[in-house]
C-alpha cells in the first residue's frame, strides 16, 4: 500500500508520549532496572520509540537514527506515513538530544551512540535491521558497520548470532 499522507501533523507531545525513557548505564553498555539505575553513579535515561514490535523474533527491524538538532521527533512524519504494517521500528534518542537526559561533561562521541544502539538492539532481541541515518548519526552507523565486519565475515552471518544484529542494509541521509 502507498505511504499515508492524508494523517494530522504528529506534535512533539504526541510522539514522545508514545515513546519510554529507558535506565542506562554507559559504562557497562546495558539497559538497568529501575532499581539498578538508582544505585548507578552515570545512569542515564535515553528516549526510544518502538512502533510495530511484535512477537516475531525473525522479523527484520527498520532502526531510525536521528540528526541534529530535532532528533527523534525528525522521524515523527515519516513513522505516520509508514503506517502499522511495516513490521517493528526503533527510534533511537541519543544521550544529549530530545528526551534524553544532557550531562555535563559527558564523553559525547560517535563511539558512544553506536554502544547505545547496540544495547537498545540487544534490548529489543533485535536479529536482523535495516539502519537509516540523518545527518551526524551516520558516523555511529559507520561503527556498527565496522564492529559487524570485525565480528564474522558477511557471508557467515547469521541471523541467529548473538554478537549483534546483522545490519542487512542502510540508508544515509545527509551523512
Amino acid at each position: 500500500r502507498p505511504p499515508r499522507q492524508d494523517r494530522a501533523w504528529v506534535s512533539a507531545a504526541e510522539w514522545f508520549a508514545g515513546g519510554q525513557r529507558i535506565p542506562y548505564d554507559p559504562g557497562s553498555a546495558r539497559t538497568l532496572t529501575e532499581e539498578q539505575a538508582a544505585a548507578t553513579p552515570g545512569a542515564l535515561r535515553v528516549f526510544e520509540r518502538v512502533a510495530g514490535a511484535g512477537l516475531d523474533p525473525d522479523r527484520v527491524w527498520l532502526t531510525l537514527l536521528p540528526g541534529f538538532p530535532d532528533g527523534s521527533y525528525g522521524w515523527a512524519q515519516v513513522d505516520r506515513m509508514l503506517g502499522d504494517d511495516l513490521g517493528p521500528r526503533l527510534y533511537v534518542e541519543s544521550a544529549g538530544q530530545g528526551d534524553s537526559d544532557k550531562p555535563r561533561d559527558y564523553p559525547y562521541s560517535s563511539v558512544e551512540r553506536a554502544n547505545l544502539i547496540e544495547v537498545l538492539w540487544r534490548h529489543h532481541r533485535v536479529r536482523r535491521t535495516v539502519a537509516v541515518t540523518f545527518d551526524y548519526t551516520s558516523l555511529a552507523l559507520l561503527e556498527l558497520l565496522r564492529r559487524q565486519l570485525e565480528r564474522r565475515p558477511p557471508e557467515r552471518a547469521t541471523t541467529h548470532d548473538t554478537a549483534g544484529p546483522v545490519i542487512t542494509a542502510v540508508f544515509m541521509v545527509n551523512g
